[in-house]
């Protein structure tokens, strides 16, 4: 079901993720995959809700939000994943 999202291969750990967790160098993990949203930050209109999950898993707290259009929103916003965790 995330094959649609994957565009990367390399395999992170949560440490790893956890590592990226500021406003300078922000990572979300989505549905088992690792995001860089630093550039988007500033942009999202929540971006109190990505500070909150910088470095996290924040798959329940997007789908939460986003609700089930939430994969379809990664995939037209041109959001491609970095790492796969």
């Amino acid at each position: 079901a995330n094959e649609a999202l994957r565009s990367a291969s390399t395999k992170v750990s949560m440490d790893d993720v956890a590592s990226h967790s500021s406003r300078q160098d922000c990572w979300v993990v989505l549905y088992g995959e690792a995001f860089d949203v630093t550039e988007y930050v500033q942009h999202h209109p929540g971006k109190d809700f990505l500070l909150q999950a910088a470095g996290k898993d924040a798959s329940g707290l997007f789908e939460s939000i986003h609700g089930s259009r939430g994969k379809a929103a990664l995939k037209s916003e041109g959001f491609r994943s970095r790492y796969l965790v």
